[in-house]
């Protein structure tokens, strides 16, 4: 073999050498994003977790009669959510803090005219006390400092990556993180930390909860407004999104009317009502959850990986997995 034989022999060579080595970069490239991105499958798993796991928490800290009026509504819950927390928000500029009852009646007399006094029913005010407990401070935790936390950072991570049904399910579950304090204003918690830390603490409290409130009222109505504009460009996104609006003023009607805003709770101290509230939580739950279980058993594996993997994934962050984790 003569010298330019070997050069050229030597010159493939490299140049071989050097496609192969970019191939493997391209192909470490696409392993890489490959396996930093949750399956579809998996991605609905935090979506399941966050309606049952809801209930069962509304079950324990406000009890049995609560969550079941929390899952009757959490289907249709946003105008109910949005109101509530406008009257809370209303509430704490007035220096007031937003007790219910009277008071939200006086508040709605002043946009709607309509009494609803008359209409009120007596049935979710049976046999309730007005006494504070670590099981209801348990649950204004989990509404007013977990789920707003959870909820933005899930819209954030998910926003062009979940898919219509998942965006629907999820919103559910946020109704059910944020119909609690619509139902127990839990202003007498506000009223015990103004015992202790003067008027300034109760007015925090009831800044912070009309701060969850009106948080979890906007996510809601975001990821309701996503589903709305990607069913628009479905064959019969119109009509649902019709009926969907109709729903929704029935059942805000109807809610408001038999189960309005109130300072007070059914009591749930005790074992077999704190039992009694676990077991229909978790029984509603299952009723809650359904739709978001639905969308994960639907969905396909690929692309993406499984959650055991992602959370060992080098290329995610902290905050993504946990928002693929916790409910």
């Amino acid at each position: 073999m003569n010298n330019s034989t070997l050069a050229n022999t030597t010159l493939l060579d490299l140049d071989a050498t050097k496609h192969a080595f970019a191939d493997m970069v391209n192909i470490t490239t696409l392993n890489s994003t490959t396996t930093c991105a949750l399956s579809p499958h998996a991605r609905a798993v935090s979506s399941v977790l966050t309606g049952f796991v809801g209930t069962i928490l509304t079950g324990l800290s406000s009890g049995s009669h609560v969550v079941s009026m929390v899952s009757w509504i959490c289907w249709f819950p946003s105008l109910r959510i949005v109101i509530v927390s406008f009257y809370q928000v209303y509430s704490v500029f007035r220096l007031d803090l937003p007790e219910g009852g009277e008071h939200f009646f006086k508040f709605l007399d002043q946009f709607y005219h309509h009494d609803l006094r008359g209409w009120h029913n007596e049935f979710f005010r049976g046999a309730v006390v007005a006494q504070v407990s670590f099981l209801g401070w348990m649950g204004w935790i989990y509404t007013t400092l977990y789920s707003p936390t959870i909820q933005v950072m899930w819209l954030q991570e998910n926003w062009g990556e979940a898919s219509t049904g998942l965006k629907f399910a999820r919103a559910i579950g946020v109704g059910v993180a944020a119909l609690p304090s619509t139902f127990d204003t839990r202003a007498r918690y506000g009223q015990a930390l103004g015992r202790i830390g003067g008027w300034p603490a109760a007015w925090l409290f009831a800044a912070l909860t009309a701060a969850s409130t009106t948080t979890l009222a906007g996510v809601l109505v975001i990821e309701l407004g996503l589903v709305a504009s990607e069913l628009a460009e479905s064959a019969q996104g119109d009509v649902i999104f019709v009926l969907y609006v109709v729903y929704t003023l029935f059942w805000t009607y109807h809610s408001l009317v038999f189960a309005s805003p109130h300072d007070e709770a059914k009591d749930v101290s005790g074992g077999v009502r704190i039992l009694a509230g676990a077991v229909t939580g978790a029984f509603q739950g299952l009723l809650v959850a359904a739709p978001a279980f639905g969308v994960m058993m639907s969905a396909p594996d690929h692309p993406g990986v499984g959650l055991s993997a992602y959370l060992r994934c080098e290329g995610t962050t902290w905050w993504q997995k946990l928002v693929a984790i916790l409910p």
